[in-house]
């Protein structure tokens, strides 16, 4: 499973390069700094909050006594996730100066 999951992965890493360059033509200029302020410290916080979510998802998808247990939970919670912020991140886009 975790090896599937690899191409989407890397898929998501090297979009980032590509959302780095379209965030910084909707703020003006002089607003350039509390953008990479923001994207900074969501990365930050995504960095600490994340490992602490799985590994209590993980831990109660696999607890004892739970008649069928999902190892794959924090796997699929990231999914879910990653489906989420793209949408959210389509629909500001297209409301962004010069798109349609």
């Amino acid at each position: 499973v975790l090896s599937a999951c690899v191409p989407f992965a890397f898929l998501t890493c090297r979009s980032m390069p590509a959302v780095g360059a379209i965030l910084p033509r909707a703020v003006p200029a002089n607003a350039q700094g509390e953008l990479q302020g923001a994207i900074g410290g969501i990365l930050s916080f995504t960095a600490i909050v994340t490992p602490f979510v799985m590994t209590h998802l993980y831990a109660a998808a696999t607890a004892p006594g739970i008649e069928r247990p999902l190892p794959g939970a924090p796997f699929a919670a990231a999914a879910v996730a990653l489906v989420l912020g793209g949408l959210l991140f389509t629909q500001v886009a297209r409301r962004l100066p010069g798109r349609r």
